[in-house]
């Protein structure tokens, strides 16, 4: 039996966080310089981060293996 699920709400400012340059990262569970033992992954969940990506900028394409990945523009303007 899984383990009831709980949300505990983590603002920005209370998670891992990464600036570079062109892309401000909150990380919620530990990921890349981020490490929290309280917060590693839920089940096979390993990673919720919130994005803010600068204008005209964005990933490369990287490789993954065995992952899905869904994205969801919060807020944004489009510009010439």
């Amino acid at each position: 039996m899984l383990p009831k699920l709980q949300f505990v709400p983590r603002k920005s400012t209370e998670r891992g966080q990464a600036d570079h340059g062109w892309l401000k990262t909150f990380h919620t569970f530990s990921f890349a310089m981020y490490q929290s033992s309280e917060h590693n992954q839920y089940g096979s969940l390993r990673v919720i981060n919130e994005d803010r990506v600068s204008p005209r900028t964005g990933f490369g394409t990287h490789p993954h293996r065995e992952f899905e990945i869904f994205s969801y523009i919060v807020n944004c303007s489009l510009g010439s």
